[in-house]
């Protein structure tokens, strides 16, 4: 639960380049004037969710965040779903988007930064799977099915900037590999769940792996490479995981995991029990910015067998493939030395 406190509400009307109204409603620490907003959030339902679903992310972000981040969440229903007027379609959504996109600048500047959070999909609306995984706290997916279905699955964590375009490409590239892919924002899921500890996260974890199946290998992208890590390590019934970026680092928020034992959450003192599953290591230059690689290199090092080291300029579909690929022979090497 929130504090709330810590958050103040405004529900309110946008109109849209073609003349549409969208309830929207605007999260903000408390105490936070218009002049002082330097970063709007806009946080995107998956159609055919609303903004019923984001709200809860948004309000605690909000209140963790305070008043020294600057920063408001703009939450709104796309057309033709919730409270917002007009028929759904792709198109549509873009103009949706663009028109919040247009109102911030009109209510907080010119110079205000803009984030999107997510992006809506109404062609693949079918696609959308939502997940429960405990009272008040679920996993939002979109399911990628390969030409003939794929017995084997993988579990794609973006960064936690959000699931975007270039996501959903890597995500229908593995598809077409002949993987059912499930591919989402982890920190939606991390900001409903939290403050979360191993055990809890591990069983989030275990009872998603349940709905998903098996085989299933995860790859965590960029700062959700830390809680993917951290979430393999104690599901047993993911057979491998592949981690892109730093790691250590994704555990670090305070909001977010419980720190009455952070040494427990020290991923170089856990990592020995994903063995005897493979896991992948591949650190991407391109989502690392300034970080060095010395962290997660040392977190493979106190691994075990079987891993894989790597260095990379960005991750391509190729490579993400070639992971797999690797994994998938480590663990059915893996299965006939214990035969």
């Amino acid at each position: 639960m929130w504090d709330r406190s810590a958050t103040t509400e405004e529900s309110f009307g946008i109109l849209t380049d073609d003349e549409l109204a969208l309830e929207a409603t605007l999260v903000r620490p408390a105490g936070l004037t218009d002049q002082e907003i330097r970063l709007v959030q806009l946080w995107v339902p998956k159609y055919p969710l609303t903004r019923s679903s984001l709200l809860p992310a948004a309000r605690r972000e909000a209140a963790v965040a305070g008043t020294g981040s600057r920063s408001v969440n703009l939450v709104f229903d796309l057309r033709g779903s919730g409270e917002s007027d007009g028929v759904p379609s792709d198109e549509g959504f873009e103009i949706d988007i663009g028109s919040a996109r247009e109102w911030a600048k009109e209510r907080f500047g010119s110079q205000v930064e803009i984030r999107q959070l997510g992006f809506p999909d109404l062609g693949e609306a079918d696609r959308l799977a939502v997940l429960p995984l405990r009272s008040g706290v679920m996993a939002e997916l979109y399911r990628y099915d390969p030409d003939k279905e794929g017995e084997t699955r993988v579990l794609y964590f973006s960064g936690y900037t959000g699931f975007g375009r270039d996501d959903d490409a890597l995500c229908r590239a593995i598809a077409q590999g002949g993987y059912t892919v499930y591919g989402g924002n982890l920190m939606r899921y991390l900001l409903m769940a939290a403050p979360l500890t191993l055990e809890t996260l591990w069983d989030d974890g275990t009872e998603l792996a349940a709905q998903i199946g098996r085989p299933l290998y995860l790859i965590a992208r960029a700062f959700a490479a830390g809680p993917g890590l951290a979430m393999a390590i104690g599901v047993q019934s993911i057979d491998g995981v592949i981690a892109t970026g730093p790691a250590q680092e994704g555990l670090a928020a305070l909001n977010l995991f419980s720190q009455e034992n952070p040494a427990r959450l020290m991923l170089t003192r856990q990592i020995r029990k994903l063995a005897p599953r493979p896991s992948v290591f591949l650190w991407n230059r391109e989502e690392a910015g300034n970080l060095l690689p010395g962290g997660l290199r040392r977190i493979y090092d106190l691994g075990e067998k079987p891993h894989l080291w790597g260095v990379v300029s960005q991750i391509t579909a190729p490579i993400l493939l070639n992971a797999l690929d690797w994994l998938l022979t480590a663990a059915q090497q893996g299965e006939t030395e214990e035969r």
